[in-house]
């Protein structure tokens, strides 16, 4: 199967854009917690029994993403920022969380990342709570349903 198991199996019948306000929770939504602000209370509507149709328009066209792979050798792994977490600066990259701990890494070990030609040793951190203030932390995440590593 592909990067999308359940819709290389089962088909897409039909998408929409989650973009009814009154299934929203707030008037103003964070840039960061999707999942509270926006996900779960069209999932909510939507188990409740209220109509597909309700969410929003249709999308009329998909685009399937094809992410790169971080890639493990002898010098340690290399990945990608595929994104960053406003307004936190938070970067998200490609690398999985188990490939950190398959290099013998735990959480606590100060671990060096490069990013261009600057370098730094980071605190390896399960979440970023735990670093403390104006520490360099490097989180790994791991999500329900396999590790990851990458914050969502």
């Amino acid at each position: 199967m592909g990067d999308y198991p359940v819709l290389d199996r089962d088909g897409l019948a039909e998408a929409r854009e989650i973009s009814n306000q009154h299934w929203m929770i707030g008037a103003t939504l964070s840039s960061t917690f999707h999942g509270r602000d926006i996900f779960s209370p069209a999932a909510a509507h939507l188990a409740a029994g209220w109509e597909f149709n309700l969410v929003g328009p249709p999308v009329q066209q998909l685009v399937r993403l094809s992410p790169k792979t971080s890639v493990m050798s002898a010098k340690g792994i290399e990945g990608e920022i595929i994104g960053v977490d406003d307004p936190f600066g938070s970067l998200v990259t490609n690398i999985p969380g188990g490939d950190l701990k398959g290099l013998g890494y735990n959480i606590g070990d100060r671990v060096f990342v490069q990013i261009g030609k600057k370098g730094s040793r980071c605190l390896l951190r399960d979440i970023y709570g735990c670093a403390g203030r104006r520490v360099s932390a490097l989180c790994r995440f791991t999500r329900s349903g396999g590790d990851r590593g990458q914050p969502g």
